[in-house]
């Protein structure tokens, strides 16, 4: 009857075993995914802090130009008047 019961216990002992090392290699994969996800994450918020970076160096590029055409426009504006008041007193 004891090598039964010691048979019974080794089974138990193997299948118990078996789960931990399944146990074991499911956590490495989770831990590895884990890790890959992460990276990933880093990668778009990298590439999305840089793209938020760049549109607002472009923002203040188009807004300089902006500046500028507008006070062209107003230079050019007065000139425009200033001509037509010297050809009204000729």
């Amino acid at each position: 009857m004891k090598t039964d019961d010691n048979n019974d216990v080794d089974c138990v002992c193997c299948v118990c075993y078996k789960q931990i090392i399944r146990c074991g290699e499911k956590e490495q994969r989770l831990v590895k995914e884990c890790d890959r996800l992460r990276g990933h994450l880093v990668q778009i918020e990298e590439s999305y802090t840089r793209e938020a970076v760049e549109a607002e160096d472009r923002e203040k590029q188009l807004r300089n130009k902006l500046a500028t055409i507008e006070e062209k426009m107003l230079t050019s504006s007065s000139a425009m008047q200033n001509a037509k008041s010297v050809d009204a007193y000729s």
